[in-house]
């Protein structure tokens, strides 16, 4: 079994050094054990251990690791998910990134042509059920990648993430690589070399709940460090750098800086 208690400390440590930073808003209220031991029980199941501490401990799943998801579903509302967010209990039929069945790409392929060509076959595979069979829905990013939580088997524990909607392109695959679409780094890799910059805590990586939400947290402290590192003389200057890269809205500086403290 997994050690979790390192993920644990490192949480701690980042939530409290947002209470440092005049960020306290930013640390949830954990979980009733009966909130959850009640969860388990209608749904015949215990949730991975990692993700059970953190609820207990810190919260609910949205304030870490989809603190800025669009579509969060917190433990409170799993009960009344509908559809295609319903938490699964089955067995979890994934062994790797999944893109479809053989069939689908050869419809692919017949029905792209050329187009087809960058498919990897391996990414097609039979599976035994649905392939968000045994998970359990956390949100989803405005781009609708989401998120969830595999229950049970090799990878209870693991963040998935779902990209299917962008057939055929899309694929269900661990969300190790995924975490510039949570928390993205490149509204502030421009100005990772000004003197002012604070000292960025490197992502510990990997799919697994807590160590993707202290990597997510880690960079949620990044942003109120900026915000208290940036000189006031040079906002303008940081803005225009980031305005550069013509990507919309996430490089405003101004806009990161409107709750500066």
């Amino acid at each position: 079994m997994t050690d979790i208690e390192p993920g644990l400390a490192r949480i701690r440590r980042l939530f409290t050094r947002l209470d440092e930073l005049g960020r306290p808003e930013a640390r949830p209220a954990p979980l009733e054990a009966s909130t959850v031991e009640g969860f388990e029980a209608r749904n015949g199941l215990r949730l991975p251990e990692g993700y059970r501490r953190y609820l207990l401990e810190f919260g609910d799943a949205d304030t870490g690791l989809l603190a800025l998801a669009a579509y969060g579903t917190p433990l409170a509302g799993q009960d009344e998910a509908e559809g295609y967010f319903r938490c699964s209990t089955a067995p979890f039929p994934l062994t790797r990134a999944w893109a479809g069945t053989p069939e689908e790409l050869e419809q692919y392929r017949e029905e792209l042509g050329e187009d087809a060509d960058h498919l990897d076959p391996d990414d097609f595979y039979d599976i035994a059920g649905g392939p968000r069979d045994g998970m359990l829905h956390l949100g989803g990013t405005r781009s609708q990648l989401y998120a969830w939580l595999v229950l049970n088997g090799p990878h209870e524990g693991e963040v998935w993430v779902d990209g299917t909607g962008y057939a055929p392109d899309g694929w269900v695959a661990p969300a190790g690589d995924m975490l510039q679409e949570f928390v993205p780094e490149r509204w502030w890799h421009a100005l990772r070399d000004e003197p002012w910059f604070p000292a960025v805590e490197e992502p510990v990586g990997g799919p697994g709940f807590l160590d993707l939400t202290g990597d997510c947290l880690a960079r949620i402290v990044l942003r109120a460090q900026i915000r208290r590192a940036v000189p006031a003389d040079a906002v303008r200057a940081a803005d225009e750098r980031l305005r550069a890269l013509r990507h919309g809205d996430e490089y405003d500086f101004r806009n990161l800086l409107r709750q500066r403290v």
